[in-house]
């Protein structure tokens, strides 16, 4: 006997994954980066659905870095001061090729993990005044467990990831912004 299957059902079952989307939990994942890093400060932070969430569509995804860096820019300020807890700072001060950012045994990651961070944003200074933040998803679902570290290049046009995306799981894509 066959089960007649509606039109309605067929979208809803299409969009049931992007619906979903990738809700494991944190991952440690090493960081590493390359490119003009001398004299570069770079900010990691862990940010939660509910913090992406409330600081709106001007918040995390529309920063540029120098409004964020800016120490006089109202909301580099609120940014800055609401993230300070998930943030980790790097500076470097010697040239360097490659890099590592973060290493998947940093503390910081107990932060993130307690505050149920589903977002990685890099942000680096200087930089191209207009690039916005580098925003990774964070999960294994989404980076798999291989223990290869997420690459990042970073220059004076802003953070670029340099992983492939065909490392990355395809449902998670949607999540990550460049």
């Amino acid at each position: 006997m066959k089960i007649p299957f509606s039109k309605r059902q067929a979208i809803l079952l299409a969009l049931l994954p992007l619906v979903v989307g990738c809700s494991c939990k944190v991952f440690r994942h090493d960081v590493e980066a390359s490119g003009e890093l001398l004299g570069v400060e770079v900010h990691l932070i862990g940010i939660s659905d509910d913090v992406h969430i409330e600081s709106g569509p001007d918040g995390w995804d529309k920063i540029q870095m120098k409004e964020y860096f800016d120490p006089a820019n109202k909301l580099g300020q609120v940014l800055r001061g609401s993230a300070k807890p998930t943030t980790k700072v790097v500076h470097f001060t010697k040239p360097e090729a490659v890099s590592s950012l973060l290493n998947k045994s940093d503390l910081i990651w107990d932060e993130w993990i307690a505050n149920k961070a589903t977002y990685l944003y890099i942000l680096a200074w200087p930089s191209k005044p207009d690039a916005t933040a580098l925003r990774l998803p964070l999960g294994p679902c989404c980076w798999g467990k291989s223990g290869k570290p997420i690459s990042v290049k970073i220059s004076n046009w802003g953070i670029h990831l340099t992983t492939s995306r065909q490392a990355i799981n395809k449902k998670c894509l949607a999540r990550l912004r460049d």
